[in-house]
């Protein structure tokens, strides 16, 4: 401990790799480019969504960066069939050094495949804010892995009076045949 006061050096990369183009993922684009950081927005289709300097299919990764991704990649896909471990040791071995950040669902990222890929240096640092089991059990490797910073599932807090407003506000759009406003699009994901 160096027992300094000295304001902390948050250097992001130039560019993020922000999976999920979503509501929530549209905040963190926002805040990115507020801080100097072109967000690229990745979706199973490649349409283009609000916030994102650009965005690309899910497939067109490997062509897109040939010479390497982002050094940032932040989560924030919905749980489905086709994202279950979508975050695994294809996209982690490409990575150098990178910050990666899970604020989606943690069945998302194949656990061991994050592992490894701290282990071989491909990425740097990981903060996960949600887990594939939660609570996070006491024994989970995370907890101690000194490249890992462990949250809650604080990214966001719903109180119980957001649920319910929330729940009434979707349930009165489906009764008037609409879509909920924050309703998740299946149709990239099935």
């Amino acid at each position: 401990m160096r027992r300094e006061w000295a304001p902390v050096d948050a250097r992001w990369p130039a560019e993020a790799l922000v999976l999920g183009t979503g509501v929530a993922a549209q905040a963190v684009a926002r805040v990115l480019r507020a801080t100097g950081v072109s967000p690229i927005g990745v979706n199973r289709s490649g349409r283009e969504a609000p916030s994102f300097a650009y965005t690309i299919a899910w497939a067109a990764i490997s062509g897109r960066f040939t010479d390497g991704l982002p050094q940032a990649v932040v989560n924030l896909l919905p749980l489905t069939n086709a994202t279950q471990n979508v975050v695994g040791a294809e996209l982690c071995n490409r990575l150098t050094q990178a910050l990666f950040i899970n604020v989606g669902r943690g069945s998302t990222v194949d656990e061991s495949a994050l592992r490894a890929a701290l282990g071989a240096g491909h990425i740097a640092e990981a903060w996960l804010d949600v887990h594939r089991t939660e609570p996070l059990p006491s024994h989970h490797w995370a907890w101690s892995h000194p490249k890992v910073h462990v949250t809650p599932h604080v990214a966001a807090i719903s109180t119980a009076e957001d649920v319910v407003a929330d729940f009434l506000a979707a349930m009165a759009a489906l009764e008037a045949g609409k879509a909920p406003q924050n309703a998740v699009d299946l149709g990239d994901y099935e």
